[in-house]
């Protein structure tokens, strides 16, 4: 499993200690916890790593994976927000 830990919930010490408790409690369940921050998805060269990463946990190619299409991507910064068409 892989989680954002974005600046906008994940930095006070109370989200932290929450982070922990799930984290812990996912392993526990025989999962493996990969937490992703800002610049792993940012940021290409530390994306790239961080995919391979998870991509050896999941066992399939780097290649395939690609978090900038993953969304929803509400508290991405402009240059990186997908436009959403309207529903009619």
């Amino acid at each position: 499993m892989a989680e954002y830990q974005g600046v906008e919930f994940h930095t006070r010490l109370r989200d932290r200690v929450h982070d922990e408790i799930r984290q812990e409690r996912i392993e526990r369940g025989d999962w493996t916890y990969v937490e992703l921050v800002s610049e792993e998805v940012f940021q290409p060269g530390p994306r790239a790593l961080k995919l391979r990463e998870l991509a050896g946990h999941l066992d399939v190619n780097a290649h395939v994976l690609d978090v900038m299409a993953a969304g929803p991507q509400f508290f991405a910064p402009a240059q990186f927000v997908t436009r959403r068409r309207r529903r009619s």
